[in-house]
């Protein structure tokens, strides 16, 4: 900071409290950066460790600006139990989210589709290869094969849902047992945060 020249005690009252003022102005801002630097050093971690469950911890990350300082939190469903962990004993977590989660960690694949193309194809080709088969008679085959192969392909999907299901249930009722440790991901990043807010002191000093 440079030097001020005042006249009297009312001129020192008055360059004091403007100082003050710019000083406030400077802090909040230097507050905001130092959030912001949070931010940035929380997504790395996360990336950097696989938390990125649909990629809504990394969004749900924002900064606000308060009156006196800056705010640096999370909205997404789940960022407070990866941030603080879970106690032992409590109710289980919901298990469409642990489905979530199994999917985003490749845990299951992709539900099976309903296309039958394949099948149909494979049909026709021979009905149409073989002779004296009608038109009519090709139309009574192809439905039965669709049908045939709509059922498959619901049983391979019923199969599939309810083996991934079961497992979620049983990581679910594991997780409300034994609980989850936190990670403490933004807590990780207060050194970064200070050291930032530091370095915006300094150049206030300056």
């Amino acid at each position: 900071m440079g030097r001020v020249r005042v006249n009297g005690a009312a001129g020192l009252t008055i360059a004091l409290m403007k100082l003050e003022e710019h000083a406030y102005d400077h802090l909040r801002r230097a507050c905001r950066a130092a959030a912001v630097r949070g931010r940035s050093a929380a997504i790395d971690i996360a990336r950097r460790e696989g938390h990125r469950v649909r990629g809504d911890y990394e969004r749900g990350f924002y900064v606000r600006q308060t009156h006196d300082g800056a705010l640096l939190g999370n909205n997404a469903p789940h960022a407070g139990v990866l941030e603080k962990g879970r106690r032992p004993g409590r109710k289980p977590p919901p298990a469409a989210v642990i489905l979530l989660w199994m999917q985003e960690k490749g845990m299951i694949g992709k539900i099976p589709g309903l296309s039958a193309r394949s099948h149909i194809g494979r049909a026709m080709k021979i009905a149409r290869s073989t002779p004296g088969v009608e038109a009519g008679t090709r139309r009574r085959i192809r439905g039965r094969v669709e049908e045939g192969a709509r059922r498959q392909r619901m049983s391979e999907r019923e199969q599939f849902i309810m083996f991934a299901w079961r497992r979620a249930l049983a990581i679910a009722k594991a997780i409300g047992i034994r609980g989850i440790r936190g990670r403490f991901i933004v807590a990780r990043c207060i050194p970064a945060m200070g050291r930032e807010l530091k370095a915006q002191v300094r150049q206030f000093r300056r």
